[in-house]
Order: C-alpha cells, then structure tokens, then sequence
C-alpha cells in the first residue's frame, strides 16, 4: 500500500512535468529557467515556500524536537522572516530590474570579477543544499521501505527523480510540481498529526510517555520558547532573513514574476505557507522520543513515526517527505542552472545565440550538478548544522544588495571585495581554525559582524559606483 500510493504520486509528479515542458516547447532557455516572466503570485508563493519546505524544514526539525521538543518549529518561523522583509521591501524593486541572476545584480555595479565570485559561491552553498536534500529522500526512502531501497540506493533513486523534474520543463515544471507538492506535504503531515495525538491520547497523553528531558520537568517538549536555546533560534533567524535576499532560488522567483505586485504578494504568501509545517513535523520528533527513547539515529525521527502509522497514512506521508524533498531541489536546481548558464558558460565559454542549443546546454547543466550533489550526498552528515555553515557565508552578500536597492549611496567600488573578503575570512576562522571564538556559539554572529566592518571600511574609498547599471542589462566593465 505504502509503495503503490507513492508510485502514484511520482507518476502524478511526473506527468505535470511532461505538461510544462510540452507548455514550453520551442521557446528559449529563458523561458525553461524564468517561466517567460509570467508567473503569477499564487506560483511565486508556492515556489518560495517549496524550497523552505524540504528535508531541513521537516526532518531536520523532527530530529531537533527529538530532544527539544516543540520550539524545534521555529525553524521554520525563521525561513518565513526573509520572505516577509524582502516582500515589504524589496521584492518589487528586484523585479523591476533587467537582471536574471544575484550575481548579475552585483556584477552590474561591481563588475564581472565580482560577479564570477558571487556566481562561484553561490553554486557551491546550492550544491550543498541540494545534497542535503538528497540525503533527506534516501532517508525516507530506506526508513520506511527497506525491502526496496539502501541508503544509497534511495540516495541515487532521489537524485534521478529530482533531476527528472527539473529537467523536463524548468521553472514552471518546479512550479506547478510544488502546487502537487505542497497540498501532498500539508495532508500527509496534519493527518499524520492527527492521527498520533488521537492514538495517544493528545499533547497530554505523550507528555506522560517523555522523560523530565533537558528542561528538567519535560515542560519544554510542548512548549513553543523552551526546548531550544535563545541563541540558536536568534541565529536561525538572522541567517534565515540573511540568506534570503542573496539566495538565487528565491530571487528568481521574483524575477520570474508576472509584475512587481506579483513578486511582494508572493512573498508574503509563501511565508504564510511555510510557518505551520515546523511546528507540525515537531510533533513527530516528539513522538517518536516517547515511543523510541534509544533511537541512534535521530535524523531518522520522522520516518521512524511515519512506519507505525497505518499503509495508507504512512504512504500519503512519505509522498509528503518526498514532495518537501523534491519541493526544494527543484526550485534550487534550476536556480543553479541559471547561474551557471547566464553567468558562466554563455557569457563567457558559448557564443551560439541558437535557441535549441541553449536548452540543450542548461538541461545538461541540471544533470552535471544533481551528479555532483549526489557524490557530495554521501560525505555530508548534520542537516541543520550543515546547511547554517552553508547560509552563513550569504551575510556579506545581503549586506551588498539591500545597500544596493535601498541605501545606494553608500556604496564604493571596493564595497563588494571587503565587505565579501571580511566575512568569508571570519567563517573560516570561528568555524575551522578557532571555533572557541564564535559569538554565541553561532558563526552567523561573527560573519556578520566583520562583513559590516569590511563594508564600513570601503566607506573611506571615495570612488563611487554607477548604481544605474543595475537596471540595464549590462554588466560594468
């Protein structure tokens, strides 16, 4: 029952893939990676939602609320911050620019060096993410079907499935998927809910089966501020709303947006999705402490809960997991080969202006770098930490751009490499070299703090830079 209901569900997922690429058949690669700019709010919602909505947002807050209970959801809380600040402030002036990448968007000002920087980084913080969530489906899959899939095998059957979607029909593939993927990932997951509070007899039944934990009383597994540390969700926070503005997955659904009202609604739609889904699957990871206290791998919380539930509730969340899964590998994987393509290889390595190579060339593009984030699959370990080290180098980045679209005066040409080099200098330290050093025990705090210091240093460089380019589609030379 568990495997039929999910075969149904690739099959469906499948199917609105081959209908978007048919939709978009014989237009340009412009139109596979920003949906010809038509997108409208409900699908820049649902998109920026999607890539909030993966592994990270639901197995990884399962496998916190394992020992912190339900403040794990705050995760979540602090994915939706960066929506909603971009929405009131930025998100319609991102549109009304001619640029189809972030690294675009810096290089316009900064030039071309910067931007192969900017593009250079951000590949890598995406591959990353992608392989995060790679490791999140071939949880799920080699948790709750062990005849079927091994981690690894589960690890590669993902990729495949990821790449398939993306590769298909782009933007408006990933983005009429995560409509499927969304209302799959909330039924599975509030049903699943109910159906473990109903069985144990509500929040007050499973407080009886937890132990005191690390509050002392158990008073921190159903409580909403207790459980996870003040720092740590300050700093889910501040990187959350950071990485937002510099993130080419999110941006380019602004990008992609029909008009610029269209980009801040969906902002503010997409936050208002991504909020419940934390707090939800903290429940699972509640659960599962009460009914599986010696688990060794608490990643696998959440899958571990969904294999005592009924096939057919089993099977609809699994489809769930996965959908969050694909939801966010999606999204990223056609942002990286936005980067790549428009950045890199069309700019600088392929003349050919013709429309049919070009597609073929981004397609390969989406194959290259599923195959890289599958190899790096099986090395990463940690899905919240990992990804915090990842986001954390995105600080400088939004320090340049909300000066940028805001506060442009107050850019230098040497704003973008110090304030950049001062940040990535500080990671490295507090994070590899002296981790004692960290502020609040979070690299965030540090990488924010010495990017604003290498930002206010290029203040003493009295060389301006042409803001307007910014608006044309030309980068300065």
């Amino acid at each position: 029952m568990t495997l039929g209901i999910v075969v149904v569900y690739m099959a469906v997922l499948l199917g609105v893939s081959w209908l978007a690429a048919l939709f978009q058949r014989g237009k340009s690669s412009e139109a596979f990676l920003l949906a010809d700019k038509q997108l409208p709010w409900p699908l820049v919602g649902v998109m920026i939602a999607g890539l909030a909505i993966g592994g990270a947002s639901t197995i990884g807050v399962a496998e916190n609320a394992y020992e912190s209970g339900l403040s794990a959801g705050w995760y979540n809380v602090a994915w939706a911050l960066g929506p909603i600040l971009v929405g009131f402030f930025l998100a319609a002036r991102v549109r009304m620019t001619n640029q189809k990448t972030v690294s675009q968007m810096l290089g316009s000002v900064f030039g071309p060096s910067f931007e192969l920087l900017a593009a250079g980084v951000q590949v890598v913080i995406n591959t990353v993410i992608i392989a995060l969530q790679i490791i999140a489906g071939g949880a799920i899959l080699s948790v709750i079907l062990p005849n079927v899939f091994t981690e690894t095998t589960g690890i590669i059957f993902s990729a495949v499935m990821f790449a398939a979607v993306a590769v298909m029909g782009g933007l408006l593939a990933a983005g009429l998927s995560n409509v499927v993927n969304m209302l799959v990932i909330y039924l599975g997951v509030v049903l699943g809910v109910v159906y473990l509070l109903h069985v144990n007899g509500g929040a007050a039944g499973l407080q009886a089966l937890l132990p005191a934990g690390i509050s002392g009383d158990g008073s921190h597994w159903f409580s909403f501020v207790k459980g996870m540390p003040a720092a740590v969700i300050i700093a889910w926070c501040v990187t959350m709303t950071l990485q937002c503005l510099p993130n080419t997955g999110i941006m380019q659904n602004f990008i992609a947006a029909r008009t610029p009202a269209d980009a801040r609604r969906g902002a503010f739609f997409g936050a208002a999705i991504m909020i419940p889904c934390g707090f939800l699957s903290a429940i699972f990871g509640i659960a599962c402490r009460a009914h599986f206290p010696d688990l060794v791998n608490t990643a696998a919380a959440l899958p571990t809960m969904v294999m005592t539930l009924p096939p057919i509730l089993s099977g609809l969340l699994l489809a769930g997991l996965w959908a969050a899964d694909i939801s966010t590998a999606t999204g990223l994987l056609v942002g990286v080969s936005t980067i790549c393509t428009e950045d890199v290889i069309f700019k600088y390595l392929v003349s050919d202006k013709n429309r049919r190579h070009r597609l073929v060339i981004t397609r390969l593009v989406v194959l290259l770098v599923v195959l890289v984030a599958t190899l790096a699959a099986l090395r990463l370990s940690g899905i919240l930490s990992t990804i915090m080290v990842a986001l954390a180098l995105y600080a400088p980045y939004t320090i340049l751009l909300t000066a940028l679209y805001l506060f442009p005066g107050a850019l230098r040409r040497s704003s973008g490499w110090l304030t950049f080099l001062f940040g990535a200098v500080a990671l490295v330290v507090v994070q590899w070299v002296q981790p004692a050093w960290r502020l609040f025990d979070q690299a965030i705090y540090s990488v924010l703090l010495f990017s604003l210091l290498g930002f206010c240093l290029a203040l003493l460089d009295r060389r301006p830079v042409a803001t307007e380019n910014l608006y044309v589609n030309k980068a300065v030379e």
